[in-house]
């Protein structure tokens, strides 16, 4: 009896990469997941999807009631420490009442610091307000890092 699971196919509408078997290659697996976490109505909180050196998910995490923009920094390092040197991680605002705003590249920076600190990268970090997602990477000129993960 094999110990391989069967293959299943990826691409439908809001498929899902399964823990520790599927590598996240785009913001699309990350929109399908996060979609699923999402508080109805919006309220502010941080999402964090944990990934191992391969992109497979590990773990995910919500912090609720965020109402500081400034406390994605301690929690991303509180993160980087449960997934440990080589992993990566995936940060989601959710702001309630906005959406980006001119201080997230200087969040992103602090925030890559602290976790390079502890030899993990922060994949992408998306900010979900009332209009739907954004990403301050974009704000801060840096590439997408999701053409080299695919």
């Amino acid at each position: 009896m094999s110990r391989h699971r069967p293959h299943r196919p990826r691409g439908r509408a809001n498929d899902v990469p399964r823990a520790g078997l599927d590598r996240f290659r785009s913001l699309a697996d990350v929109f399908a997941l996060v979609e699923l976490m999402l508080p109805r109505p919006l309220r502010s909180q941080v999402h964090v999807i944990l990934l191992d050196d391969q992109m497979r998910g590990v773990n995910a995490a919500v912090v609720d009631e965020v109402e500081d923009d400034e406390a994605l920094v301690s929690i991303a390092e509180l993160m980087a420490l449960a997934v440990g040197s080589g992993g990566r991680l995936i940060l989601v605002s959710v702001r309630a009442a906005g959406g980006i705003d001119a201080r997230d590249p200087l969040r992103l920076a602090a925030t890559e610091q602290v976790c390079a600190e502890q030899g993990v990268t922060v994949h992408d970090w998306i900010v979900w307000g009332p209009h739907g997602p954004g990403l301050p990477r974009v704000m801060a000129g840096l590439p997408d890092p999701w053409e080299s993960a695919a």
